[in-house]
C-alpha cells in the first residue's frame, strides 16, 4: 500500500501499519459477532422462559398476584391457566361456590379491602365484544381469549367486578363475580 506524502512524492507504507490494520479489522468482526451472538442469546432466553406450571401452581400463582385469599371451602369447578416470562405474567382463574362462602372469601382478600365493585344488571352487562363490532354504551364488553375458552365472564343479570389495584411489584387484577351461577373469574397480571 503506498500513501501521499505531502504531495512531494509517493512513499510505501511499512509493513507493521499494514498489519495492524488487518488486526483492527479482524478484531471489530469479531467483536461485533459476539455482540450479534449474544443478542441473539438474550432473545432466545426470554422466548423460552416461558413458564408452564402445574394447575395447583397456576392457582397459588393467580391467587398471590392478585393478593387474594385461597379459594373458598368447598369450591368446585376450579380452573386456572396462565403464562409467565421474564417480562410479565397472567394467570386466570376460575371457580364456583356458595354465595357466603364468596362473600367470607372477598372479605379474606386483601386485594380486595376497600375496593368497591361495578355492579352489573340487565341494563348494565359485561358481554363479550361482537363479531360485527356493534357495542352499546350501557354495557361493558371483554375481549374472549381463544387459549382459554372456559374463561368466559359473561354476565347478563347480577354480577361484580372488583379491580385489584397495581402494588408497588407492578401485581394486579380483577375479579369478576356472576352472582347467579356463583361463579368466580380472576385475571392477575404482573408487568
Amino acid at each position: 500500500m503506498t500513501h501521499l506524502t505531502g504531495g512531494w512524492g509517493v512513499t510505501p507504507m511499512t509493513d507493521s501499519a499494514s498489519v495492524r490494520n488487518d488486526s483492527d479489522s479482524t478484531s471489530g468482526r469479531r467483536k461485533w459477532l459476539i455482540l450479534a451472538v449474544a443478542s441473539v442469546a438474550v432473545v432466545v432466553a426470554a422466548v423460552a422462559s416461558v413458564v408452564r406450571v402445574s394447575d395447583n401452581g397456576k392457582v397459588r400463582r393467580a391467587l398471590d398476584l392478585a393478593r387474594l385469599a385461597d379459594w373458598p371451602e368447598g369450591a368446585t369447578g376450579i380452573r386456572a391457566d396462565g403464562r409467565s416470562n421474564m417480562f410479565s405474567t397472567e394467570y386466570r382463574l376460575r371457580f364456583s361456590a356458595p354465595p357466603e362462602a364468596i362473600e367470607a372469601w372477598i372479605r379474606q382478600s386483601p386485594g380486595l379491602k376497600g375496593v368497591a365493585p361495578e355492579q352489573f344488571t340487565p341494563q348494565h352487562m359485561l358481554l363479550p365484544y361482537p363479531a360485527d363490532g356493534e357495542t352499546s354504551a350501557e354495557h361493558c364488553y371483554f375481549h374472549p381469549d381463544p387459549r382459554y375458552p372456559w374463561f368466559d365472564p359473561t354476565i347478563r343479570n347480577r354480577g361484580r367486578r372488583y379491580e385489584v389495584p397495581q402494588d408497588a411489584n407492578a401485581c394486579w387484577g380483577e375479579v369478576l363475580i356472576d352472582d347467579e351461577t356463583g361463579t368466580v373469574y380472576i385475571q392477575s397480571h404482573r408487568s
